[in-house]
């Protein structure tokens, strides 16, 4: 990320000087603008944000006129006093050879808890100055990562019914098809909010591996604030009902481990990394949970198929994997891994993994998926078109009512 430094010297062979010691620093993208009198300097401020300026003490208020000792503080009070018209650079350092000037700036310059350095060709300490500054602002640029460019992005694994679902919520929904990418996003809003802007797609493929690839691509190319997904699951009787909704408040790789052979037996050793949502995200989760009238809303207005029960929101551990799962017997092998194993699906710890694992500044992520078998043998597709569409209405009220 560009850093924009302004140097305002009415002294070329020092402004120069200044340059070479900004490049000694080893501070990578580094843009410069220059003045040479408080004319120009006025002019740049009141066009352009800078992160650092280092400012002569001694300025010529214009072309051709005479420096005068007053010439930078001058400038200094006109970036404090004048905000509607100046935009304030974030580090600002005075530098002068004189050191009248110093004594006359120095007051000011640390009222406004800003520094003025000594300056001499040769000497270490101003070079100094200027490169722990310029460092400081290269961390803190790489620590925030820009600002959140969109509310959210939410991902599916399947095209339909999963993202179908979502695609139904009522954010004015329209396609887009970058150049350099083969996904299909679909970009929105959130309910009358233009502001919070919404992005959604669906993986190429089932999986952790793709949704971990989607993932990155989508917090990489619109850097949302919130990572959800939505879609359907296995559910584990005795946690929760067909119908359900799960909240994944964790994650992990049920598969995760060595694998061996014992007396003839193939066994797994598991190692599971279990990744959880932050404590904020599981406290709103709960808020989901809560409200009983908004659930059977949501369930009532469903035109199909639907399960007897009442809809709940349900917390619990989702466990992923690679493989979809019909066998009791891999159920229990899943479970004894977490006795409170709520979901099984493929891709939740994918999604988990890439957003922990973003750059900063990192998404909230958390997953909703509505259960629509067992994960046993009598697995069937009747209810999946409504548990997508639970999913996906759970996920609309969190991000309308909660967040």
């Amino acid at each position: 990320m560009t850093i924009h430094v302004l140097i305002v010297d009415d002294d070329p062979a020092k402004t120069a000087r200044i340059v070479d010691v900004i490049d000694a620093c080893h501070v990578s993208d580094v843009a410069f603008k220059t003045a040479t009198n408080l004319h120009g300097a006025r002019r740049l401020l009141a066009q352009e944000q800078f992160d650092m300026a280092i400012i002569d003490i001694a300025l010529p208020s214009e072309p051709d006129a005479p420096a005068r000792f007053s010439g930078g503080t001058q400038l200094l009070q006109d970036i404090n006093q004048r905000d509607d018209l100046f935009k304030t650079p974030t580090h600002i350092i005075g530098l002068t050879a004189y050191e009248d000037a110093l004594a006359l700036a120095s007051p000011l310059f640390a009222s406004a808890l800003w520094t003025v350095l000594k300056y001499e060709p040769a000497a270490q300490d101003w070079q100094d100055g200027i490169c722990f500054r310029l460092k400081h602002i290269a961390l803190t640029k790489r620590g925030n990562g820009g600002d959140f460019q969109s509310h959210v992005c939410i991902i599916t694994a399947l095209q339909s019914p999963e993202l179908d679902a979502v695609l139904q919520l009522p954010w004015s929904w329209s396609k887009s098809l970058p150049d350099d990418d083969v996904a299909i996003y679909y970009e929105g809003a959130i309910g009358l909010d233009s502001t919070k802007k919404v992005v959604a797609t669906c993986c190429p493929r089932m999986g952790i591996a793709a949704a971990s690839s989607v993932t990155m691509k989508l917090i990489e190319r619109f850097r949302p604030r919130y990572l959800a997904m939505a879609g359907i699951s296995g559910g584990i009787k005795g946690q929760c009902r067909i119908g359900d909704v799960v909240a994944a408040e964790s994650s992990w790789h049920w598969e995760s481990g060595k694998r061996s052979v014992v007396d003839g037996e193939h066994r797994l050793e598991p190692a599971p990394h279990q990744i959880n949502v932050s404590p904020f995200i599981r406290s709103r989760m709960t808020l989901a949970q809560q409200d009983i009238l908004q659930l059977a809303q949501i369930k009532k207005a469903f035109q199909g198929t639907k399960p007897d029960a009442d809809l709940s929101v349900v917390l619990g551990p989702m466990a992923s994997g690679s493989s979809v799962i019909a066998d009791a017997d891999v159920v229990q092998q899943i479970i004894n891994q977490n006795r409170r194993t709520t979901a099984i699906e493929m891709e939740s710890y994918g999604v988990y993994a890439a957003s922990e694992e973003a750059r900063i500044p990192k998404p909230e992520f958390f997953c909703f998926k509505g259960v629509s078998d067992f994960a046993d043998r009598s697995k069937n597709d009747q209810f999946q078109p409504y548990a997508a569409y639970a999913s996906a209405r759970v996920l609309q009220f969190f991000l309308e009512t909660i967040l």
